[in-house]
C-alpha cells in the first residue's frame, strides 16, 4: 500500500478529529459563487466528508470519494450521499459535475503525476465547470510524518496546467492554515474552470 495511503488507514480516527471542525466558510464562498444554487459537486478526496456535508446541507447534489478505507467508513456513517472508496486515477462515473472539490487532497499526488490526475479528473467535469483545489504552498516534493507531499506555488502550477488544454485558471490565492497551532502554514488555492467539452 501506498505509504500516504498507510497512513490515513492507521490514523483515520485521529484526522477525522482534527479536521471535521475547521472552518472553511470563506473557501465555500469563493468556490460556491461560480455555482448555481442547485447543482452537482464531485468532492475528491474527501477526507472526513466534513465540505461534501456542507455542500449537501445547502441542497447540492453531491458525490464524494476517498482512497484510505477506513476514512471512507468513518464519512459514510455521518453521510447522506454517496461515499466511495477509489484512488484519483481509479475514480470513474457516468455523471458529470457542475463542480469539483479537491481540498488537500492532491498535493498527495507526486509532480510527475499532476498533470495525469489533473486530466483525468477533469473528464468528470462539464463544459464550464469550476474546480477548486488547494496544495501547501512551497516548491518540491516533500515527506512529513510518513505522508508524502507535493508542495506548489503559481509558478510550478502554472506549468502544470499549462499542458491540460482543457483546464485554464480563474484565480489563485493565498491562505493561512486554520487548525489551531497552525497559523504559520500557507496553502496555495486555485479555481479552474473547464474549457474543452464535457
Amino acid at each position: 500500500m501506498d505509504p500516504t495511503l498507510q497512513y490515513y488507514q492507521h490514523h483515520a480516527v485521529e484526522f477525522v478529529d482534527q479536521t471535521q471542525s475547521v472552518d472553511m466558510q470563506a473557501l465555500y464562498k469563493t468556490f460556491l459563487g461560480e455555482l448555481s444554487d442547485s447543482g452537482s459537486i464531485l468532492d475528491i478526496g474527501c477526507g472526513s466528508g466534513r465540505d461534501a456535508q456542507h455542500f449537501h446541507q445547502l441542497g447540492f447534489e453531491v458525490m464524494a470519494f476517498d482512497g484510505s478505507e477506513a476514512i471512507v467508513a468513518l464519512a459514510a456513517q455521518r453521510s447522506a450521499f454517496p461515499v466511495l472508496h477509489a484512488t484519483f486515477l481509479d475514480f470513474t462515473t457516468d455523471q458529470r459535475f457542475d463542480g469539483m472539490w479537491a481540498c488537500a487532497s492532491l498535493l498527495h499526488v507526486p509532480l510527475a503525476e499532476q498533470i495525469t490526475t489533473l486530466s483525468h479528473l477533469a473528464t468528470f467535469l462539464k463544459s464550464g465547470g469550476v474546480f477548486y483545489a488547494s496544495y501547501k504552498l512551497g516548491d518540491g516534493e516533500t515527506h512529513k510524518n510518513g505522508r508524502f507531499f507535493c508542495n506548489v506555488d503559481a509558478d510550478s502550477f502554472e506549468q502544470i496546467i499549462s499542458s491540460i488544454p482543457e483546464l485554464e485558471i480563474m484565480e489563485h490565492w493565498i491562505t493561512g492554515d486554520q487548525r489551531p497551532g497552525r497559523a504559520s502554514e500557507q496553502w496555495f488555492n486555485v479555481l479552474l474552470k473547464k474549457v474543452g467539452p464535457a
